[in-house]
């Protein structure tokens, strides 16, 4: 409550000076988190995407794990599909 009460009471000191920060930053105990970069390939999207399913670590170290390993390998642009296409892998892993 107290530290509640000096941020307002220093929010009302800016106002009063003309010095108020309307984002609130200058206010926040923390500095808001900055949001996450754009993923610029495929394996960066692919580790979002697994983090963001927040699988159990076994589902992870199996099926996922060596997906992972194929876009490592051929390591594709983020829109770069030609790979996947040429790549020789049987008609199980493409399922």
């Amino acid at each position: 409550m107290a530290t509640a009460k000096a941020i307002a009471t220093q929010i009302q000191n800016d106002i009063l000076a003309g010095h108020f920060d309307p984002t609130l930053n200058r206010y926040r105990l923390e500095p808001k988190a900055a949001t996450k970069a754009q993923p610029k390939t495929l394996l960066e999207l692919w580790d979002a995407w697994v983090d963001y399913l927040d699988l159990p670590p076994a589902t992870q170290a199996n099926h996922h794990k060596w997906f992972r390993r194929m876009i490592a390998k051929a390591n594709p642009g983020l829109s770069n599909t030609n790979w996947l296409t040429h790549s020789n892998i049987s008609p199980r892993t493409y399922k």
